[in-house]
């Protein structure tokens, strides 16, 4: 299965990215490219804090600091490949 991401990072470092998960190989593309599954924009801050379990993420996402457009079930298995 092949899955696209499309990261929009906000607030102190802003950046944009599409992340592409294919066949357990990961292609990082350093812009937003073809159409995304799941779209995250995210305060870059938050992200971070969120990557080393220091925010939740119901509570990113109650406070909108993160924002999801497509299937949340997706941000999940992107967690998984890096397990």
């Amino acid at each position: 299965m092949s899955t696209r991401y499309h990261f929009y990072f906000t607030g102190a470092e802003t950046r944009q990215a599409t992340v592409l998960i294919d066949k357990e190989r990961v292609k990082i593309i350093d812009s937003i490219e073809g159409e995304a599954d799941l779209k995250i924009t995210a305060d870059s801050q938050t992200w971070l804090k969120f990557l080393v379990n220091k925010q939740t993420l119901p509570m990113a996402l109650i406070t909108r600091k993160i924002r999801l457009t497509g299937p949340p079930k997706l941000l999940i298995q992107f967690g998984k490949c890096f397990v």
